[in-house]
């Protein structure tokens, strides 16, 4: 201890067990270890103030505390910061009925209460082995006082044997030396009257030297250490968990009792109670919990908001008789609109639809999912923007037969109530609408003489169709139409361009297999022409036409989009809704920003380059973002997808990025004029290809036909010095100039100013001598020409292993050489290329044929209807081959 208080150590273990507790000290540090309730006369002897002392009362004994204390604590949480900010969680409040009927009484109203549901064994399980634990801890601590209180005992007991040790020591020692002096005593008297005797010399040898370990005394006093806690019959560890699963279960009982009363009067108070099952993993628990309590954390805003579902009807009376308003979204669907939905949903008579009334306004939804939605967060969803421009659909479907087009043409007008026309469909119609038009009079001629009606009539009746409310407002789908060249012409010159084109994709296989089941099919009233040999023609016509109609929306309008139609009709719809939607909101955005006065992308909005080139603003094909802020002129000419295209004020300006277009949209004043820091020049650098050159001899090369970029990079060093390329020559102001490489181009074309008018330095390298090719070694000279188109063609051949039929394979190999040199011939025609490439394919078609038989045929005969579609086709073709070879030529 001394040790401890001067040097500042702590006490050991041992010595802080040996210092005795008070009693008071003792009975507070087990009510605070071990959970016990302190004695009456601590309590007395503790001062408690009132409020304390109600307090304890009711932890001890479960009553519930008045409600002025209650006042007094509770009604802060609600009133002051920072729980009225941020929001508070009362764990286990309130326990009674009578303190739910105070927090009501005192306008204290709790967003809901959460009750956790548990099985007397589930409670068990959870809190008897930390009430066992802290048991056992009880027992060795007892079992620690006990040999505490025996080792102490033992010690005064053998400190109060050596002291009675000691003092019969001394007390036989004294009595020792009293004989001894007596003997001495009686020695000199009868010394002195002569009656010594020397046997008497040797009695003090008889008195024994008295030894402290060998007194003995009497243990009258002791008593057996272990006797003295024998009454103290120690509880056994079963007997502790009998008694404290019963003590749980007790206090189950009655806990379930009173929650049970609790729950009653919270439902008669309309305090929302929720029930969860605790018994199960704690994130199953918080999971569950969190899902129930999801409406009053996540949409805090709507527990005041009170939604009325209503039928069509009531609210058609409600909005025509004035009882209610249509809200800013009309009949749009503001969940779908949360969604990314730019397409209005089609609402008609005999339509489900959904309407809800949220104050003096009515939402029309398109789902009952989406009214459920909306009446769970309806501020949440009256808070969005409102709705964007409707704009009409208008889409061309074709693809070939059997592909699946006129139903996905009927889907999209049942899910969007747009107007779906064939052109047969478009004649009929125009047919029975106008009756007694010129041109319906002309179309009835061509009919009844049993003729083909000209294309032309069918156009003219295809737009007097489209002049229909439903066309104009929903829009329109084009079912298989237009499938030839003329036919978009035609639709051209009468202003008919479908936003987009949807090509759907299939395979012969699949053609045929759809064909025979359509054929097979019990729904078929009447029949069709639609045999193997009109689908063959039919599909073979459609390939030969389609390939230019493809080609032109393309190039031209950029709207061709291909989609497999061998997937499943589902699919094709949602695919399809996929690409109407995002060109709705690509479409919406544009007119949203022209409305405005902003500048706006003209992405995919069908803009011919020709008439993006006549719409060109002062910058022509260069960037103004670039020159603006770098001083470059990037040259965006090259880019015909119009992806970086913006117009502002009527004009279109050409951006070299993404980057660039972002800049352009937020302040498209600050990159045109007059605002622009940097004009266009007047004199703009210009490509010079190989044919181009000769018309400039004998103009000779700039700089000596050095690169001046390569020269300006190299800090104008003799090494820096490098030959220009032929293929890479501009000219500027008049002058030629040769660039190194792609790379130094490009930057001499973005700033001529920097790089033209260098002067050349007084020492030049020696002009280098080109090499005769002619004069190279075979190989060489073969490296040099022909090495790579011929490797090309043998590796293509190794790959196909061809083998015609009729003609050995030696033959058949140089064959198919042949013909890729010539479909690859880069110094050829591109018509003369197309037309090698069309007879290389065909070649390797006949090619399949070989295999495709031999895995179909075998010995036994099958009959026609066992056999693939296709067999008896490829076939014919097969046999014909051998009369009629395929020529190179």
């Amino acid at each position: 201890i001394h040790t401890s208080l001067t040097e500042g150590e702590s006490l050991p273990s041992e010595i802080l067990e040996e210092i005795a507790l008070s009693e008071l000290e003792e009975a507070i540090h087990t009510s605070l270890t071990e959970g016990e309730s302190l004695p009456s006369e601590i309590l007395e002897e503790i001062a408690l103030s009132e409020l304390e002392e109600a307090i304890h009362t009711s932890l001890t004994e479960g009553e519930s505390l008045p409600s002025e204390i209650l006042e007094e604590i509770v009604s802060k949480w609600w009133t002051e910061a920072p729980f009225k900010d941020t929001g508070l969680v009362l764990e286990g409040f309130p326990r009674t009925p009578q303190e739910a009927n105070f927090m009501v009484d005192s306008s204290l109203y709790p967003d809901a209460c959460v009750i956790l549901e548990l099985e007397e064994d589930n409670v068990c399980d959870r809190l008897v082995p930390d009430k066992m634990k802290k048991w056992r801890e009880k027992m060795a601590k007892k079992h620690a006082r006990r040999e505490r209180k025996l080792d102490r005992r033992r010690k005064r007991k053998e400190k109060e044997r050596k002291k009675r040790r000691q003092a019969k020591f001394e007390e036989l020692v004294a009595e020792r030396e009293a004989r001894l002096e007596d003997r001495k005593r009686e020695k000199e008297e009868a010394a002195r009257f002569g009656e010594i005797d020397d046997s008497e010399d040797n009695e003090s040898e008889d008195e024994p030297e008295i030894v402290l370990d060998e007194v003995e005394i009497s243990d009258y006093d002791d008593e057996d250490d272990d006797d003295l806690f024998d009454d103290e019959e120690d509880e056994t560890e079963e007997e502790a968990q009998d008694r404290v699963r019963g003590d749980i279960a007790d206090r189950f009982d009655n806990d379930v009792n009173i929650i049970g009363q609790l729950q009653g009067t919270l439902e008669e108070l309309n305090i929302p109670v929720i029930l969860v099952e605790a018994f199960k993993k704690p994130k199953v628990v918080y999971y569950s919990m969190y899902q129930q309590l999801r409406s009053v954390i996540e949409n805090r805003e709507n527990l005041f908001a009170y939604c009325v579902p209503v039928r069509a009807r009531q609210a058609s009376e409600m909005l025509s008789k004035g009882y209610k308003q249509l809200s800013r979204f009309g009949k749009w669907d503001p969940v779908l609109l949360e969604k990314g939905s730019v397409i209005q949903p089609y609402q008609a008579p005999g339509r489900l639809t959904f309407p809800v009334i949220f104050r003096a306004h009515i939402y029309y939804l398109a789902t009952l999912q989406n009214r459920i939605a909306f009446m769970e967060r309806p501020m949440h969803y009256i808070s969005r923007p409102s709705p964007p421009l409707a704009v009409p659909i208008r889409i061309a479907i074709v693809g070939p037969p059997k592909s699946g087009k006129s139903t996905l043409a009927r889907r999209l007008e049942r899910d969007h109530g747009i107007m779906c026309l064939s052109i047969g469909q478009a004649v009929r119609s125009y047919l029975a609408q106008f009756p007694e038009s010129t041109l319906a009079k002309e179309i009835e001629s061509h009919l009844r003489a049993g003729v083909v009606l000209p294309e032309l009539l069918a156009v003219d009746a295809l737009e007097m169709i489209m002049l229909n409310q439903t066309c104009q407002t929903r829009g329109y789908v084009l079912d298989g139409y237009p499938n030839t060249i003329e036919q978009v012409e035609m639709l051209l010159e009468r202003s008919i361009i479908p936003i987009q084109i949807l090509e759907l994709t299939l395979g012969d296989k699949e053609m045929h297999w759809r064909g025979t089941a359509d054929r097979h099919s019990e729904d078929r009233t009447y029949p069709l022409h639609d045999s193997s040999s009109v689908l063959d023609i039919r599909n073979s016509t459609y390939k030969r036409n389609i390939a230019v109609v493809k080609e032109y929306y393309t190039t031209q309008h950029r709207n061709w989009h291909v989609i497999d139609g061998s997937r499943s009709k589902w699919w094709l719809s949602n695919e399809c809704y996929k690409l109407v939607n995002e060109q709705h909101s690509i479409t919406q955005t544009y007119i949203e920003r022209r409305s405005r006065g902003d500048a706006a992308g003209i992405y995919r909005l069908c803009v011919t380059p020709q008439e993006c080139e006549d719409r060109l603003g002062e910058f022509g094909h260069y960037c103004p973002v670039s020159l603006a802020t770098n001083y470059e002129l990037l040259d965006c000419s090259h880019d015909q997808t119009m992806r970086y295209v913006a117009e502002f004020r009527a004009r279109y300006y050409k951006m070299a990025g993404p980057k660039e277009l972002k800049l352009f949209l937020e302040e498209p004043l600050k990159y045109v004029a007059p605002n622009c820091p940097h004009f266009l020049p007047e004199e703009l650098p210009k490509y010079v290809n190989k044919l181009e050159l000769k018309n400039y001899f004998p103009k000779e090369l700039s700089f000596k036909g050095y690169c001046p970029v390569t020269y300006l990079k190299g800090y104008r060093r003799y090494e820096a010095l490098k030959l220009g390329s032929p293929d890479f020559i501009a000219i500027y102001k008049d002058e030629l100039y040769a660039m190194l490489d792609d790379g130094a181009f490009e930057m001499f074309m973005r700033q001529p100013w920097k790089y033209s008018g260098l002067p050349l330095p007084a020492k030049l390298p020696p002009a280098p001598k080109p090499t005769d090719v002619t004069k190279l070694p075979m190989l060489g000279y073969m490296e040099q020409t022909v090495a790579r188109a011929i490797i090309t063609a043998m590796t293509s051949c190794s790959d196909l292993k061809p083998k015609y039929p009729y003609i050995n394979t030696f033959k058949s190999a140089l064959i198919f050489i042949g013909l890729h040199l010539k479909a690859h011939n880069p110094k050829a025609t591109h018509y003369s290329r197309e037309k090698y490439r069309k007879k290389l394919e065909k070649f390797k078609e006949h090619c399949q044929l070989i295999p495709y038989l031999g895995s179909n045929m075998n010995k036994r005969y099958k009959p026609e209807n066992e056999r693939p579609f296709d067999f008896d086709y490829k076939m014919e073709e097969f046999l014909a081959l051998k009369h009629y070879p395929l020529s190179i030529r």
